[in-house]
């Protein structure tokens, strides 16, 4: 049976990202190995994702954390979690685009506009939310799979559905035609989005590199964990399987 989409009450992404200090001492690399010539424009855009162009009040040193949840109407509330040394002076240097802005002890509390305000309930269930742990890694993203599954797998139907009618009128055969590869890649999605209870993503720079690791995490007892410990695979003893890092540049 497929999960009932969820009140924002339980989030289905949480991330971290270090500290802002170094965060912008890594933007540019990051921004580069996505797309050279980028970086230095990502630099000058971070401050504009905390909402404040003059990074007024934040603390440098202390991490960002982010939750979003999907409301009962399935739009997304997202609430930030900014470190700050002076909240008055980091309030009054936002721009006008928070439906909601609280102190949290040493943090400011921010609910994100994301088009309509927030319904009250969705208010009420985000200030309950609490930051993740910081896990060390420079930037780190953790979707919970349950609150999306449907969306995820009604949009993995669609895409399965476009790549059944390519290959119905022949393109799959056709050089260099992503059909037959697309197909293949939604079958896997669809397994890891039914079967997976979380998928995560850590990004670290190094002086010379960037290195990301993608990590599925299975429900327990489904099949694709039995899959990860059948005889003969050697998984190490892990719980969950990914990519292990990867070097971007």
């Amino acid at each position: 049976a497929q999960d009932a989409p969820a009140a924002p009450t339980v989030p289905c992404v949480t991330a971290s990202v270090s500290s802002p200090g170094a965060l912008m001492k890594e933007a540019a690399a990051i921004g580069n190995a996505i797309m050279p010539g980028i970086g230095q424009m990502m630099v000058m855009r971070l401050p504009m994702l905390l909402g404040t162009p003059t990074m007024a009040g934040v603390a440098q040193d202390r991490p960002v954390f982010v939750v979003m949840g999907l409301s009962a109407a399935m739009a997304p509330v997202t609430a930030v979690f900014v470190p700050v040394t002076d909240f008055n002076a980091f309030k009054g240097g936002l721009m006008p685009n928070q439906h909601l802005v609280e102190q949290a002890g040493d943090y400011a509390f921010m609910l994100l506009a994301t088009g309509a305000p927030a319904a009250d309930a969705d208010v009420q269930a985000a200030r309950t939310w609490k930051p993740v742990a910081a896990d060390g890694h420079l930037i780190s993203i953790r979707l919970t799979l349950a609150p999306v599954r449907p969306l995820a797998l009604m949009g993995l139907e669609q895409m399965k559905a476009m790549a059944a009618m390519g290959a119905g009128m022949g393109q799959a055969q056709m050089a260099g035609d992503p059909t037959a590869l697309i197909a293949v890649y939604a079958e896997g999605a669809t397994m890891m989005v039914e079967q997976g209870e979380s998928i995560a993503l850590t990004i670290d720079a190094t002086a010379d590199s960037l290195v990301t690791a993608f990590t599925v995490t299975p429900a327990a007892d489904s099949r694709l964990q039995k899959l990860m410990v059948a005889p003969g695979l050697d998984t190490g003893g892990l719980d969950s399987i990914g990519n292990g890092g990867r070097d971007l540049y």
